[in-house]
């Protein structure tokens, strides 16, 4: 019977390599770390949940946990982490924790270190935007709306003062001369 690894400890390993009692312990208080499982090193873990079948140049795919928008999920160094970003961080070395790690492929999942490169949170935006990834929000189809395109229109070529036409479509007076003055509501919309 293999017992508990932690001093002073008899009783029979039952959970992540270590009794009930301590497992419980370490997890209540969010310091439990893991025991590695022998034989198994986090590369060959990480290994074993990519599928790389596709070949060189496909994604390969993550087929283990994966957060709610669909990056893989990987423990590694007694933390989770996301697999593509330690992937990254295991060929290239350590990243600042500034640098995301951007998929070419658009493919969150995706664990092919070909398709993955590094750059800041605006470059990641950029390539949302460039791609055609990033939703549409302007004008009617902000749900923040408060005016249509006819209202705007209809403010635009009026001559009413602008409380009168604050309390015509009830909003304030700061929107009607926003829109007036083209700060919102630009004709590209």
């Amino acid at each position: 019977m293999v017992t508990c690894p932690e001093t002073g400890c008899n009783r029979p390993i039952r959970t992540r390599g270590l009794c009930n009692t301590h497992y419980e312990y370490l997890r209540r208080r969010r310091r439990f770390r893991g025991v590695p499982i022998p034989g198994q090193d986090s590369d060959s873990r990480y290994e074993s949940k990519v599928d790389r079948s596709g070949g060189l140049d496909s994604c390969h795919p993550w087929v283990a946990s994966v957060n709610a928008a669909g990056y893989g999920n990987f423990r590694a160094d007694g933390k989770m982490q996301l697999a593509h970003r330690w992937a990254f961080q295991r060929s290239s070395g350590p990243l600042d924790s500034s640098v995301v790690v951007r998929h070419t492929c658009d493919n969150p999942p995706c664990q092919n270190l070909r398709h993955l490169l590094p750059g800041s949170t605006k470059d990641n935006t950029q390539d949302m935007i460039d791609r055609g990834r990033a939703p549409d929000t302007r004008g009617e189809r902000n749900g923040r709306a408060k005016l249509s395109r006819s209202q705007v229109d209809q403010i635009r070529s009026s001559a009413a003062p602008l409380r009168e036409l604050a309390a015509f479509y009830g909003v304030s007076g700061q929107l009607i001369s926003a829109v007036r003055l083209g700060r919102v509501w630009r004709d590209n919309a």
